[in-house]
């Protein structure tokens, strides 16, 4: 989700409660791919979005609810104009108390037509606004602790979680720290497995099973979402062809790229591009995904601004919700 667009901002982190979160209420417009190792809440105030993980397109209306799971690629995009989006990033550390393979949980928290309403979504919905409306002030910390600490309760209590079993030690989470940073300095030239098992120090099979441990896809696939960010960053802020936009983001040729694109999006660059260009989606244009990174290092220092359909939607949020 791009950060240029954000209406509310807060962050706050602190480690030795097992507290951090960064929560926002941004406008959603086009595709960006994000992959991140926290978890993802996101909840719809206005508008109609699709939204893609590991190239499964679901479409989310007014106050659906999404949490994307840690190491999961998505992407949002908007289906009618002036899309807002409720978003909280937060760290599963905060599971460690009660947990002990905290690292590993996956929740299935999604609501669906007929869910929607639940009295355990109204609760998620709920606090959420709480923490942004308490938040907004910072008066009284035990407001915004005690509201976090009970969110993660009644995920606990309302998703129960599955575990994935990473089998990695902390000297193998090390090896392949190092390996990803090698990829993400390197994702645009021609790296192979064989070159990453090197930097590894393992063979290549081995670094093929570390990826799937913990990231829960293999080099080549983990090696294309890097691809897929910068290229879709292309896309939207740049007037490239779709050849060079493949080949200055480390795909060997356009059929690559079309391919790659179309299995994680459901549709070619060419109707992407189409799409985004006839919608109301004109925003300041950056030449680079480090420009757009820089921009969003400066949209993440924290402020806030009055918006009278955020304000509607926490009080009637905070109305609704239900503890029991």
């Amino acid at each position: 989700m791009e950060n240029n667009n954000l209406i509310y901002n807060q962050y706050y982190d602190q480690p030795q409660k097992d507290i951090y979160f960064f929560q926002f209420v941004q406008e959603i417009k086009r595709h960006q791919l994000l992959w991140r190792e926290n978890m993802t809440l996101i909840i719809i105030l206005k508008g109609e979005v699709e939204i893609t993980v590991h190239g499964d397109v679901t479409v989310m209306k007014e106050d659906d609810v999404f949490l994307i799971n840690p190491n999961y690629e998505y992407s949002t995009m908007a289906r009618t104009r002036n899309c807002l989006a409720a978003v909280v990033i937060f760290d599963p550390v905060i599971f460690r108390r009660s947990i002990e393979n905290f690292d590993a949980l996956l929740f299935n928290c999604r609501t669906e037509e007929k869910t929607r309403y639940e009295g355990k979504f109204n609760r998620i919905r709920g606090l959420m606004a709480y923490l942004m409306k308490y938040g907004m002030t910072n008066d009284n910390m035990l407001d915004i602790e005690g509201a976090y600490y009970l969110f993660a309760s009644m995920l606990m209590r309302d998703f129960p979680p599955e575990y994935f079993n990473t089998g990695l030690g902390e000297q193998r989470l090390y090896t392949f720290d190092n390996i990803l940073e090698y990829i993400r300095s390197n994702y645009k030239s021609n790296i192979s497995l064989q070159d990453v098992a090197k930097v590894g120090n393992y063979n290549p099979a081995y670094i093929s099973h570390l990826f799937k441990s913990k990231v829960r896809v293999g080099f080549h696939d983990c090696l294309t979402r890097l691809r897929l960010r910068s290229a879709v960053a292309d896309l939207n802020h740049t007037d490239k062809s779709m050849v060079q936009v493949a080949l200055d983001n480390g795909f060997p040729n356009a059929k690559s790229f079309y391919k790659s694109f179309r299995d994680m999006y459901q549709k070619t660059p060419f109707q992407y591009k189409k799409q985004i260009m006839s919608g109301d989606l004109s925003e300041l244009r950056a030449s680079t995904a480090e420009q757009q990174q820089s921009q969003q290092k400066i949209n993440e220092m924290g402020i806030s601004y009055p918006n009278e359909i955020v304000e509607a939607k926490i009080s009637e949020y905070l109305s609704k919700m239900c503890l029991v």
